[in-house]
């Protein structure tokens, strides 16, 4: 599908984990801090909320991508690891389509995707393979009375260069948003189009035009990711566009069609092509202030079964789910903040067990009594996309009345599967 030549030859390496999950790794000179970049590839699973159209979902969808010392090492390495694009930032990161009439969004992530062709090499085996990793896949997406069919291929070069290639034909008149050729960089706030000699901001939830070439900044870590995509070269395309989300941490590069409301959808073959590297990341503030390291202690229990746990794992709270059906274990934590300003928490020695965010809701409020809704907190996310970013950021604009606290609530139905264990929380005050 490429139109230009693919490239040949190399070297990468293949890590099964099971048969739903195997990930690709390739040597890189020019990551900065790994000496490998490792793709993440999952099967038959994805997005079930309101707006999804939910199983089936693709035969194999890439979703992390992270930094290793090298192509041996284990890709849950979580000490050594980079994060460029975490599992836990969910959502399509190739293409989607939406349907006014079904109110719903549909292929990858999204379900209502199934595979008619697929080609792909053997990752049912761990070890080293020669040549350029290549998939390419045929796929119908059906919500409701829409139907789109899909054309896709992806490769990933020896120089850990992601490219992928992708069309689509659609009869139906029902498509209100066409977005191909997504990308996803965890963590990161800053955009870039002029080749990385300036970097802007991001205005969380505002959808900003870019030109193809954009690059993506996470600022905490210097991860750049640099996007060129061809889709402009054709006559139904409207634009590219970057956003991050409310309350997410990263930023996502789309590139959008007309949705031709009025006549069959038709689009010729997109290339794509990402590059990541790590260049220069901002200076990390100084530790101002140490939340809890020792054992915890200041830790209010408010419902539940959450423990310090001193014969497992000494020294740790320990939220697990205990299968009384009881809604949730509450625990909060006196943070001893005393002026406004950007603050950012940090995690240490953090294990999730279940659900992937662990069960665990994080949320910074002034609620002495564990509530999470009276007052409205100040700030919300999950363990899990916690984890993944290394940290958490708010913003506190009020320091008087009741003091901040930070407020883990863990669900309890589900026995021990969901489990969050924490070894050490921090707290850092940003600079202005």
């Amino acid at each position: 599908m490429f139109s230009n030549t693919p490239i040949k030859g190399g070297v990468y390496a293949v890590e099964y984990v099971s048969d739903d999950e195997f990930w690709v790794k390739v040597a890189v000179a020019d990551l900065g801090v790994s000496g490998a970049i490792a793709y993440q590839f999952i099967k038959d699973d994805g997005g079930s909320g309101a707006t999804d159209t939910g199983s089936p979902w693709d035969a194999w969808r890439r979703v992390g991508i992270y930094g290793l010392p090298s192509v041996e090492s284990p890709h849950d390495d979580n000490v050594n690891r980079v994060i460029i694009a975490s599992e836990f930032d969910l959502g399509s990161r190739d293409y989607a389509f939406y349907s006014n009439a079904e109110s719903k969004w549909v292929m990858s992530f999204h379900g209502g995707e199934t595979t008619s062709e697929l080609h792909i090499p053997d990752v049912s085996t761990s070890g080293e393979q020669r040549g350029t990793f290549r998939l390419t896949r045929s796929s119908v997406g059906v919500t409701g009375a829409a139907q789109v069919d899909a054309e896709f291929e992806c490769q990933i070069l020896p120089n850990g260069i992601f490219r992928d290639a992708m069309s689509f034909v659609s009869s139906d008149q029902v498509w209100s948003e066409v977005l191909v050729s997504h990308e996803i960089l965890s963590n990161a706030s800053q955009y870039s189009t002029d080749g990385g000699e300036t970097f802007e901001q991001i205005v969380v939830n505002d959808k900003i035009t870019v030109d193809s070439g954009v690059i993506l900044r996470n600022p905490t870590s210097g991860i750049q990711a640099q996007i060129t995509c061809d889709a402009h070269e054709q006559s139904n395309f409207m634009r590219y566009y970057v956003r991050q989300h409310t309350g997410q941490s990263r930023i996502k590069f789309y590139a959008e069609f007309d949705p031709a409301t009025s006549s069959p959808l038709s689009i010729a073959t997109v290339n794509r092509q990402t590059k990541f590297w790590r260049k220069d990341p901002d200076p990390t503030p100084p530790l101002n202030y140490v939340a809890e390291t020792n054992g915890l202690s200041g830790v209010t229990i408010h419902a539940g079964t959450a423990s310090i746990d001193t014969a497992t794992t000494p020294d740790t709270l320990l939220l697990n789910g205990d299968g009384t059906g009881a809604p949730f274990n509450r625990v909060s934590l006196i943070l001893g903040i005393s002026e406004p300003g950007d603050y950012r928490l940090l995690f240490g020695d953090v294990s999730l067990a279940g659900n992937p965010n662990g069960g665990t809701d994080v949320f910074i409020t002034k609620a002495t009594n564990g509530s999470n809704v009276t007052p409205t907190p100040i700030a919300t996310g999950f363990m899990g996309n916690v984890v993944s970013s290394g940290s958490f950021d708010f913003t506190i604009s009020d320091v008087s009345g009741d003091p901040v606290r930070l407020l883990l609530r863990q669900a309890r139905a589900a026995a021990s599967a969901d489990r969050c264990r924490i070894g050490s929380i921090f707290l850092q005050k940003l600079p202005l």
